[in-house]
């Protein structure tokens, strides 16, 4: 009576067959699309991983822990909405392509000037 097929997010530990760049677009692209992330904490990644902000980090990462957080996810749906969607926010604030091309066009006019 587990219904973790109705789950639809990226749980990771960050050792996948990903390249970084590779694994630093899935996060963004999770953030962005509104999609639940569970992960552990990774060095480099703090100022995005932001547990209950962004995504849920769990230090003690077992898959007991995961399933029984995937599961209180899945019947309390409007956990997930609240969470994904301070995610959304934190994206389109911090990531979005508008955010960063305004960054780098500031950066490139005072390397210029």
């Amino acid at each position: 009576d587990f219904p973790l097929l109705s789950y639809e997010g990226l749980i990771t530990d960050g050792q996948g067959n990903y390249t970084e760049e590779q694994y630093l677009h899935l996060i963004l692209f999770c953030l962005k699309e509104g999609k639940l992330l569970l992960t552990r904490p990774e060095e480099g990644l703090e100022d995005i991983l932001l547990n209950g902000v962004t995504s849920l980090v769990v230090p003690d990462y077992s898959s007991s822990k995961l399933s029984h957080l995937i599961h209180f996810y899945i019947s309390f749906p409007e956990e997930i909405v609240s969470l994904t969607k301070s995610a959304q926010i934190f994206y389109k604030e911090q990531h979005s392509f508008e955010v960063n091309s305004r960054k780098l066009l500031e950066i490139y006019h005072n390397a210029i000037q």
